[in-house]
C-alpha cells in the first residue's frame, strides 16, 4: 500500500485526479475522492425505472379490465372492484420490484422476462390466498385473479417492449461511457444494438492514441441495412464519438453525469500512471467485457468461492428438465399455430398453384440434432426448372456467383415466384416446418437449419452446431438475418446454445413477431 501512494503520488497530477490528504490526528494518509452527484444517479434511474413501471401498470390494468368484463358477463356482481383493483395493483407492483424488473438497466431481455414471470405468479399467488382467507370460493374476484393470470404473463412484456422502444427512438436511457480499442468497442456495440436494448445509451469512447486505429476489415465485418461497412462507421462515429483519452474521463464523466463504464478489451488504463487507473474505480457501474470469451462463458454468472472468485458456466442442455420443458413448449405451440393457420395455409397453396406449374410444397435436407439428416418442409417459392435458371443465371451475371458461394443465398434471385417473394419475404413460407416440430425434427427456437453442403463452413463449429435441434426461429433470424455475415451466423448459434434458457425461447418468440411485421432482414 505505501509503494503505491508514493507512486500515485509521484504521478503527473491531474484535474479530475484522486488527491492525497494528510490526516494531522492520526498521521495516516487517506485518499479523497472527488465527490459524485450521487442523487444525480438516482434521477437517471428514475426517469428510465418510473415509465417502464407505469407501463406495467398500463398492461396489467387491461388485464383487470378484461377478466372483470369476463366475470359481470356471467353475472357475478363486483361491489368493490375499485379497492380490489387497488390491492391487485400495488401487489404485482411490490412483487415485480423484489423480482428485480425496476429500473431493469443493463437486465437482458430473457432474464426480464423470467423476473416478469416470478413477479406475476408470486403476485397471483399471494393475491388468491389473500382474498380465499377474507371472502369464499364462490367469490367473483378469485374467478378474475384466474383469468387475469395468463394475461399478466402475456401483456407486460408487450407493453414494455412498445415503452422501451419509444424511449429508444427518444434516446432516453442510462448513459454510459466505452473505454477500449476503437474496433473492440465497435464489435461490442454492435452486438449490443442487435440483441436487445437493456436501457444503456452510450454516451462516447475513451481510448490512447494509438487505439484510434482503422478498422481491420478482416478483423471485424458487419453488414447494415446497406451492406457496407462505411454505414455501421458512420452509424457508430454518430452515436459513439470519441471524446478523448483516459485521461479525461472522470472530468468528462462527472460534467456530464455519466454513471456506467463498460471496459471492453485489454484496459487502456494498463498504460497509464496509477492516478489515473484510480479514476476507474470512482464509477458506481463498472462493466468489463471480453470480446474473444464472451461466447464461450455465455450464460456464466459469477460464483463467489471463499475470498476467490470464479465463473460458473452451466451446459442447460445436458440436463434433463431444461430439454423436456423446451419439448412440452414446441408440442403445444407447434399444434395450436397449425389448428389456427391451416385457412391461411390453404389459400397460400391455392396462390402457389395458381404462380407457377408443379408441388405446394418443397423439402431439403437439412442437418439436424446429432448431425442427422432430415427433409425442412417449406411452400414453393420458386420455379420447378430453378437449378438450370440458376446456371444461366450465373453466366450472364458471374459476379453474383461469389455471393451466393458466401451465404448460399441472392438478393435478387431468378428462381422465385411473385408468390414466392411476398412468402419469403414475410417468412411465411416456413410455416409447413411447424409439422417438423410436432415430429420432433425441429424447434420452433433454434439455430438456422443448414444445408449438408455447409457443413465444410462450420470447421471446429459443428460439433455445438447439432447439439439442439434447428429451429424455425432463432438468434439469427432476429439479429439482423441476411444482414449478417456468415462467420457471424456460427457465433449466434454458438451464444444459443451456450445461453440457452427457456427465457430466452420466449424472447425470440417475441422478437419473431415484430421481425416478421417489418419485415427485418428478409429478401
Amino acid at each position: 500500500m505505501p509503494d503505491l501512494i508514493d507512486e500515485v503520488l509521484a504521478a503527473p497530477q491531474h484535474a479530475a485526479a484522486p488527491t492525497v490528504i494528510d490526516s494531522r490526528q492520526s498521521g495516516i494518509r487517506h485518499f479523497a475522492t472527488p465527490a459524485y452527484p450521487r442523487f444525480g444517479y438516482t434521477l437517471q434511474l428514475l426517469r428510465i425505472g418510473v415509465p417502464i413501471w407505469l407501463a406495467d401498470l398500463a398492461a396489467l390494468l387491461t388485464a383487470l379490465l378484461i377478466s372483470f368484463v369476463a366475470v359481470t358477463s356471467m353475472g357475478m356482481v363486483t361491489n368493490h372492484f375499485v379497492p380490489f383493483a387497488g390491492g391487485f395493483l400495488v401487489a404485482y407492483s411490490l412483487c415485480y420490484w423484489a423480482a428485480g424488473s425496476y429500473p431493469g438497466v443493463g437486465v437482458d431481455p430473457a432474464r426480464e422476462i423470467r423476473q416478469l414471470f416470478r413477479g406475476s405468479t408470486a403476485a397471483a399467488t399471494a393475491s388468491f390466498v389473500a382474498v380465499a382467507a377474507l371472502s369464499n370460493w364462490a367469490s367473483p374476484y378469485l374467478t378474475m385473479l384466474v383469468i387475469s393470470y395468463p394475461l399478466t404473463l402475456l401483456l407486460p412484456p408487450v407493453y414494455r417492449g412498445t415503452t422501451k422502444e419509444c424511449m429508444h427512438r427518444c434516446r432516453l436511457g442510462v448513459p454510459f461511457y466505452f473505454l477500449g480499442k476503437r474496433h473492440e468497442v465497435m464489435r461490442v456495440y454492435r452486438d449490443m444494438t442487435r440483441f436487445g436494448w437493456t436501457m444503456l445509451r452510450p454516451a462516447g469512447s475513451f481510448t490512447e492514441p494509438d487505439g484510434m486505429e482503422a478498422l481491420d476489415k478482416e478483423d471485424f465485418s458487419v453488414r447494415t441495412t446497406h451492406g457496407t461497412d462505411t454505414d455501421f462507421e458512420l452509424k457508430f462515429e454518430r452515436e459513439v464519438g470519441y471524446l478523448g483519452t483516459p485521461d479525461d474521463l472522470l472530468t468528462t464523466a462527472r460534467n456530464q453525469r455519466v454513471f456506467w463504464l463498460l471496459v471492453v478489451g485489454v484496459p487502456p488504463s494498463e498504460t497509464c500512471h496509477p492516478g489515473v487507473l484510480a479514476q476507474y474505480k470512482l464509477f458506481p457501474e463498472v462493466i468489463w467485457i471480453k470480446p474473444t470469451t464472451s461466447v464461450a462463458c455465455a450464460g456464466a454468472s459469477i460464483l463467489n468461492c471463499g475470498l476467490t472468485t470464479g465463473i460458473r458456466v452451466e451446459e442447460p442442455l445436458l440436463l434433463f428438465w431444461p430439454r423436456l420443458q423446451k419439448r412440452i413448449m414446441d408440442i403445444c405451440l407447434a399444434a395450436a399455430c397449425l389448428v389456427v393457420l391451416s385457412p391461411f395455409m390453404l389459400a397460400i397453396a391455392v396462390l402457389i398453384k395458381l404462380a407457377s406449374p408443379g408441388p405446394i410444397l418443397f423439402a431439403s435436407s437439412r442437418l439436424g440434432e446429432g448431425g442427422r439428416l432430415f427433409k425442412a418442409w417449406k411452400f414453393r417459392s420458386m420455379v420447378t426448372d430453378g437449378d438450370e435458371m440458376l446456371e444461366r443465371h450465373f453466366v450472364e451475371y458471374p459476379e453474383l456467383k461469389k455471393e451466393w458461394e458466401q451465404n448460399h443465398k441472392l438478393r435478387q434471385d431468378p428462381r422465385v415466384t411473385w408468390i414466392g417473394k411476398i412468402l419469403r419475404k414475410t417468412s411465411f413460407d416456413e410455416v409447413p416446418q411447424l409439422w417438423n416440430v410436432l415430429i420432433g425434427e425441429m424447434s420452433l427456437v433454434g439455430p438456422r437449419p443448414i444445408l449438408p453442403d455447409e457443413i465444410e463452413k462450420f470447421e471446429g463449429a459443428l460439433a455445438e452446431y447439432v447439439r439442439v435441434r434447428p429451429g424455425i426461429t432463432g438468434l439469427w433470424q432476429v439479429s439482423g438475418r441476411n444482414q449478417t455475415e456468415y462467420s457471424e451466423r456460427l457465433v449466434y448459434a454458438n451464444y444459443y446454445v451456450r445461453r440457452w434458457s427457456i427465457w430466452l425461447d420466449i424472447h425470440i418468440l417475441f422478437r419473431t413477431i415484430k421481425t416478421v411485421f417489418l419485415c427485418e432482414g428478409a429478401y
